[in-house]
């Protein structure tokens, strides 16, 4: 008995003192941040970047937006379900570890409802972006899908960032520590700037309280609701009765917009916010005018007040861009030679002028204009959708930098991506000054033109099967980069990179005729032209972090001997192709069946660079040439430096990413072909139908590379603004594992092994433990 209560006395201790153990140890780590990571991005651990980012101010408030009862999942892009489970733990937990790690300069509160306010309308009003789930609710007589808020304000004096949504969680350590840097970019740089930064916070605070007065009007309807559900009657006659108390709040916008008119003339930014001010105090004026008119009716003023809502956004976007901008860096993107340029064509095809004296002579010609204005809109759609997605989402501010004009000054860093036609001398020099200047200079090449079951006009038919997908080619792109290039050390070499080992699938469009109909069809093909690349300079920061990437349609580099044995400038090989693989410029099948039966006899040529990244010092390649003259009308060259220092990148593929524009869909098209009494032009318009298909084609043929490679993209553009110490944290989020094709030899012994080897260690274990068991016995 005294041996039972020994035994019951001594696990009672035990459990007693595990219980203390683990309490403790829970009371240890709110004080003592640490945590055990074995990620191998070590995803849930801070960065010496991100931990230097928590203490560099002090006085940093984070106020955090959470939602109760959130869903287990929602539609994430392109429809598909994210799963967010124990997102929001985890946003909170990483929060408060930067909290840990500040020293107290920094503090994390999480916002909760007030009686007259939802935790969502107040994360609305600070600029969040809330999102729905599946569950509805009514609201205001009408049913409403429930809004969800998950996101932060970082605030540092008058200085605020904020994390509009935080539904990812592989990205939310660069999320949060790019906001703090730019806090403390923002805290450092805006000197100088008091009188820009204070006109656009009394402009935005001008602008809400007139629309807040506007919203008070309505009767029942809260006084921060969307301005857009004013729908109902008496809107009219209130403002008439109520006309001094409006002109009384409203007019404080003009009276911001002549305080802001003297400093729009030295920053692009606050002309801007001039124009929409301008255009909201007109609006203004009108109301005031319409309610004073006998005759007004209440739809027109309905109308009046959703078009100064719509007015009011764009001043505020505005002021909010010039609290944004100190510190904040632009980026040019060069157009006009069939480059990847995410901006709406700043021309339309057809002069409405022409088209207008044209149609009243040939019916034909406004058909045509007709089709294609519809074409030229979905065109500007799209590209003002891929300049929103892969860059204002994130934050990336870009400028439209046209052929022949001078680089604006704020551009830091230049990008030439994947022109397909030749560019000229004033070109070539606008980018060779910009590179000598300190800045950054990226080109992503696009040598080859590969078309793989396309679809092209049937010569046969005018009907619904007039596009067939069965245009296969490959062709050069008429470029004139590699001499230009070459001169600053990296000579693109042309040829077609063939990955026989780890490339990735690409999917075609079979169409088969049954009947009287067209049944289309999709189909997966292992594709050598899409190498997967692992061969990276892990000591580089753009490729540090980064498994393996995947460049379409690649082309091979070749470092100079100048510029190696230059020894003011630094030349890092970032990524080169395998031992296996074969560069070659022969007219190799792009048909991925006859492609992979053509691998066997294509020859290696071995390890070749193909993303070359120099820094350090550069000579003019226009040293001892005759400098290009501005035409009549153009604006005058920079002055000329003979040499400086600057960073130059040079990727042999376009990552995917194809021009679209007027000028590649209607190729060849002339205005004058419509004149020339012809009706050619109405047959052409199937193939510029097809060609506007083509890219939407292309790009879905290879929709997983090129999202894969949205990062890399992300990567080489802040190492192009020299913001490399976010670019390590960006690269965490990196999941890119590309299985390994092993030969038939190899397979066949995995396969013997698990079959017949395994079994065999499992005997081999028993006869031991038998061995063992015997001789104890």
């Amino acid at each position: 008995m005294a041996t039972r209560r020994t035994i019951k006395r001594n696990a009672l201790f035990a459990l007693g003192l595990s219980i203390g153990i683990l309490v403790l140890a829970n009371i240890l780590v709110q004080w003592i941040p640490a945590r055990l990571d074995l990620t191998d991005s070590k995803r849930y651990s801070l960065s010496q970047v991100s931990k230097d980012a928590a203490r560099a101010l002090d006085g940093v408030e984070v106020r955090v937006f959470v939602s109760s009862d959130m869903p287990n999942s929602i539609s994430g892009p392109y429809g598909r379900k994210q799963d967010i489970r124990g997102v929001a733990r985890e946003f909170l937990d990483r929060l408060f570890e930067y909290e840990s790690r500040s020293g107290g300069r920094l503090t994390v509160t999480r916002v909760t409802a007030s009686s007259g306010m939802s935790l969502e309308d107040k994360a609305a009003e600070a600029k969040l972006e809330l999102f729905t789930g599946k569950e509805a609710e009514f609201e205001g007589g009408r049913l409403e899908f429930r809004r969800y808020a998950l996101g932060a304000t970082f605030q540092y004096k008058d200085h605020i960032e904020v994390l509009p949504l935080a539904l990812n969680p592989e990205t939310l350590e660069f999320e949060i520590t790019k906001r703090l840097t730019r806090l403390k970019e923002k805290a450092e740089l805006s000197g100088g700037m008091e009188a820009e930064l204070g006109i656009a916070f009394e402009m935005s605070k001008a602008v809400t309280a007139c629309n807040h007065k506007i919203i008070s009007y309505q009767k029942g309807l809260d006084a921060k609701a969307d301005l857009s559900a004013l729908v109902g009657s008496g809107l009219l006659s209130t403002i008439r009765e109520n006309i001094q108390d409006f002109k009384a709040t409203c007019d404080g916008v003009a009276a911001q917009l002549a305080l802001a008119k003297p400093l729009a003339r030295d920053n692009e930014l606050v002309e801007q916010m001039v124009e929409s001010a301008t255009a909201y105090v007109e609006a203004i004026d009108h109301m005031a005018h319409l309610v004073n008119a006998a005759d007004t009716n209440e739809q027109t003023v309905q109308m009046l007040v959703e078009r100064m809502v719509q007015i009011g956004e764009l001043v505020e976007g505005d002021a909010t861009a010039i609290k944004d901008s100190p510190g904040r860096k632009t980026i040019g993107f060069l157009c006009g030679h069939l480059e990847f340029c995410p901006f709406a064509d700043s021309k339309p095809l057809i002069q409405p002028e022409l088209l207008q004296i044209l149609g009243q002579t040939n019916p034909m010609i406004t058909q045509f204009a007709q089709v294609a204005a519809q074409i030229e809109q979905q065109i500007n759609q799209m590209n003002e959708q891929l300049r929103r997605s892969l860059f204002e989402r994130r934050e990336i501010r870009l400028k439209r930098v046209d052929a022949g004009q001078p680089v604006p000054d704020d551009v830091a860093a230049l990008v030439v991506f994947g022109a397909r036609r030749p560019m000229s001398e004033r070109d070539m020099y606008m980018i060779d000054q910009f590179l000598l200047s300190g800045r950054s200079v990226l080109v992503f090449l696009d040598t080859w033109d590969i078309a793989v079951f396309n679809l092209r006009t049937s010569d046969t038919s005018l009907g619904a099967d007039a596009l067939v997908a069965d245009k296969t080619h490959r062709q050069a792109w008429p470029t004139n980069l590699a001499d230009f290039l070459s001169h600053y050390g990296v000579k693109p070499e042309g040829t077609l990179v063939v990955e026989p080992n780890q490339h990735e699938a690409i999917t075609v469009l079979q169409m088969q005729r049954q009947g009287q109909f067209t049944v289309q069809s999709h189909k997966a093909y292992p594709f050598p032209l899409l190498p997967t690349f692992e061969n990276m300079d892990r000591s580089h920061v753009l490729v540090r972090n980064i498994p393996a990437l995947t460049l379409p349609y690649a082309t091979t580099l070749e470092v100079t001997t100048e510029a190696q044995n230059n020894p003011e400038l630094e030349v890092s090989t970032l990524i080169r192709t395998s031992d296996q693989a074969t560069a070659t410029a022969e007219d190799i099948p792009v048909s991925p069946p006859l492609l992979l039966e053509r691998l066997s006899s294509l020859t290696p040529t071995g390890s070749k660079p193909v993303a070359v990244a120099l820094k350090g010092r550069f000579k003019s390649y226009f040293n001892g040439k005759e400098l290009p003259q501005p035409a009549e009308g153009e604006a005058p060259l920079p002055a000329f430096r003979d040499q400086g220092k600057g960073r130059l990148l040079v990727v042999g593929s376009n990552l995917g990413l194809e021009n679209l524009s007027t000028g590649s869909v209607f190729d060849e098209f002339l205005p004058a072909q419509l004149t020339s009494g012809r009706t050619d032009f109405l047959l052409k318009l199937r193939d510029y139908i097809a060609n506007f298909q083509n890219w939407q084609l292309r790009l879905a043929q290879i929709a997983p590379v090129v999202q894969s490679n949205v990062d890399f993209l992300h990567n080489a553009l802040d190492w192009g603004i020299q913001n490399e110490s976010l670019v390590d944290i960006r690269s965490k989020a990196w999941t890119q594992r590309p299985i390994k094709n092993i030969s038939s030899g190899a397979r066949m012994a995995i396969t013997a092994g698990m079959i017949i080897g395994l079994p065999l260690i499992f005997v081999a274990i028993g006869l031991l433990r038998f061995a063992s068991r015997r001789r104890i016995s």
